[in-house]
C-alpha cells in the first residue's frame, strides 16, 4: 500500500519537484526572503515572498516595442509572456492561488500588458477587459490589495492615457466589486504601507519597505517629508514621461537592502533654476543597499552616475530582453569602479548574444553574469546573509544555471 501511496503522490506533484536533484532551486520556507525576477523575454514582473510567506508582485508586463523587438522567448515561442509569468508563479507562489498585493510601477504596457485583437476577453462582468499582463495572471490568482500612481482619479500630475490604461481601470473596478479586493494609490513617504500579513509580531522589527517615488514625488528621507516635483508648473509644460512616474521602493530585512524604481529616470525643475535627477533623488534618500535593480532595464537613459554613486550597490539585477538593454554603456557605468570602488555583480535576465560578442574584450565584462534566466535574491538568517540564484528559463525545472554568493548583508562583497 505503501508503495502505491508515493506512486500517486510523484504523479500529482508538479515536475520540477519530482526531478529535484542538488541543482534545483529550493522552495521558500518560513524566515527567508526571495526576490524572484521572472524572465519571460518579453516585459517586466517580479515577485517577492516575505520572511512571513506574505506575497507581492511587482508588475506583470508583456510587451510589444517595435523599436527594440524581443530577441528570445522564454520557456518557448508558444508560450505568451503573461503565460510565462503564472506558470512561474504557480512554482514559487507559497500562499496556493492567493497573492497578498499587486503593485504597478507605471503604466507601460512592459509593466502592465499589451492588447491585440488576439487577446481573450472577458464577457459579462461589467465592466468587462482583456486578459494580457496582470488582468490575464489574476485569473489564475486571487489578489487581496492592488497599488498604483494613480488611484482613484488617475488625473496627477495630468490624465493617464492609453487603451491598456483603460483595460487596467475596467479590471480594477471588476476586482473590487466582484472579488471585494481593495485598492490604494501608493503614498511616497510612507513606512510599511505595504506590510506584513501573517506572522508580523515575529517579523516586523526587522522587515520594512519605504515607498521612495511615484507621479515625480520622491522623499526627502525625513519622516514622510516629500516633494512634489510635478506642482512646480515649470515640470508639467510639454509632454510628460511615464517613465519618470515610476514608483520607487525601498525593502529592507535586517542589515539587507534593495531598491527597485520601475522605469524611473528624468530630469526635472527644483524651481530656481537647477535641473535634478529623478532616480538620484530617490536613490539618495534609499541610501547603499545590497542589490538594486536596475531602472528601465538598463537603457542608455538610465542608471546615471547619480544613482550608481548613491546605491554603491553590491549586486545589480537587470530586467532585459531586446537588443538595447542592457546598454554597454550602462553596463559599464555600473561597473565604473572611479564611481566607487568596490566589487559588484551586474546579471541581466538576458543578455543579447551580440553584446556578448562585439564586448568580449570589455574590461566591465569580467562583472557581467555569462549566464541567463530566472534571477532570485534569496535572503537568509534574519536578513544578514543573502545569495543569488540564476536559473534555467528555458524550461519550468528550476535548475540553478549559477550562484552568486552567500553574502554578508550590508557589506561590499569581496573580491
Amino acid at each position: 500500500m505503501k508503495k502505491y501511496l508515493i506512486l500517486s503522490v510523484l504523479v500529482l506533484a508538479p515536475v520540477w519537484l519530482q526531478a529535484r536533484t542538488a541543482t534545483t532551486y529550493q522552495p521558500w520556507k518560513a524566515g527567508d526572503m526571495e526576490i524572484h525576477h521572472i524572465c519571460t523575454g518579453r516585459g517586466e514582473s517580479n515577485f517577492v515572498i516575505m520572511p512571513d510567506g506574505t506575497t507581492l508582485l511587482i508588475d506583470a508586463g508583456e510587451g510589444v516595442n517595435k523599436k527594440s523587438p524581443a530577441k528570445h522567448f522564454f520557456p518557448d515561442r508558444k508560450t505568451s509572456g503573461t503565460e510565462a509569468i503564472w506558470r512561474y508563479l504557480k512554482r514559487v507562489a507559497p500562499n496556493k492561488d492567493s497573492i497578498d498585493y499587486f503593485l504597478l510601477s507605471h503604466f507601460h504596457s512592459d509593466h502592465i500588458g499589451y492588447l491585440t485583437p488576439n487577446k481573450l476577453h472577458t464577457k459579462g462582468r461589467k465592466p468587462d477587459y482583456m486578459l494580457s499582463g496582470i488582468t490575464e495572471v489574476a485569473e489564475h490568482f486571487h489578489f487581496g490589495k492592488y497599488y498604483d500612481r494613480g488611484y482613484p482619479s488617475y488625473k496627477y500630475p495630468k490624465y493617464i492615457k492609453g487603451d491598456y490604461v483603460l483595460n487596467y481601470r475596467n479590471f480594477i473596478m471588476y476586482q473590487v466589486m466582484k472579488n471585494h479586493a481593495q485598492t490604494e494609490q501608493f503614498q511616497v513617504g510612507q513606512l510599511d504601507q505595504i506590510k506584513l500579513l501573517r506572522n508580523p509580531r515575529k517579523y516586523g522589527p526587522l522587515f520594512h519597505i519605504r515607498n521612495l517615488s511615484a507621479s515625480g514625488s520622491v522623499w526627502t528621507g525625513n519622516g514622510t517629508d516629500v516633494v512634489p516635483y510635478y506642482d512646480i508648473p515649470a515640470n508639467t509644460k510639454g509632454k510628460l514621461s511615464e517613465n519618470a512616474m515610476s514608483i520607487g521602493l525601498r525593502i529592507s530585512y535586517g542589515p539587507f537592502s534593495y531598491f527597485t524604481a520601475g522605469d524611473l529616470y528624468g530630469a526635472v525643475s527644483d524651481g530656481r533654476g537647477h535641473m535634478l535627477e529623478l532616480d538620484s533623488l530617490a536613490a539618495h534618500a534609499c541610501g547603499r543597499v545590497d542589490v538594486c535593480k536596475a531602472s528601465h532595464h538598463a537603457t542608455k537613459t538610465s542608471m546615471t552616475t547619480g544613482i550608481i554613486r548613491e546605491l554603491k550597490a553590491a549586486n545589480y539585477i537587470s530586467t532585459s530582453w531586446s537588443s538595447v538593454h542592457p546598454n554597454p554603456a550602462t553596463v559599464e557605468r555600473m561597473a565604473d569602479r572611479t564611481l566607487y570602488p568596490d566589487k559588484r555583480n551586474i546579471i541581466p535576465t538576458y543578455t543579447d548574444p551580440d553584446l556578448r560578442t562585439n564586448y568580449a574584450s570589455a574590461p566591465w565584462m569580467k562583472d557581467v553574469c555569462p549566464v541567463d534566466g530566472h534571477i532570485v535574491v534569496k535572503v537568509t538568517n534574519k536578513g544578514k546573509k543573502y545569495s543569488i540564484y540564476v536559473l534555467s528559463a528555458d524550461d519550468d525545472m528550476m535548475t540553478i544555471k549559477k550562484t552568486y554568493g552567500p553574502y554578508r548583508s550590508g557589506r561590499p562583497i569581496k573580491k
